[in-house]
């Protein structure tokens, strides 16, 4: 699988805004949480994919741990502009 690691731009700036702050934590909060979508690199170079009951719990519908981090977001989104 071809990776853009050397042509890409990435940028890093303060967030100074407590609203935007907070909102960047809860996006975060999100991504972290992803038991869909997430894998894991392990010592030896090798991933590994998360699944949602890999904890042992059925997480409630709704939630990254079951949805993903994608169709989370879309959620908030969807929410925020009615």
């Amino acid at each position: 699988m071809f990776r853009n690691l050397s042509k890409r731009v990435e940028v890093v700036t303060p967030v100074s805004n407590a609203k935007a702050k907070a909102r960047l934590w809860e996006v975060l909060g999100i991504c972290l949480r992803d038991r869909r979508q997430a894998w894991v690199l392990g010592p030896d170079g090798t991933y590994w994919q998360l699944h949602p009951d890999a904890n042992g719990e059925t997480p409630e519908h709704g939630a990254p741990q079951s949805d993903g981090t994608h169709e989370t977001l879309m959620n908030i989104a969807r929410h925020c502009s009615e």
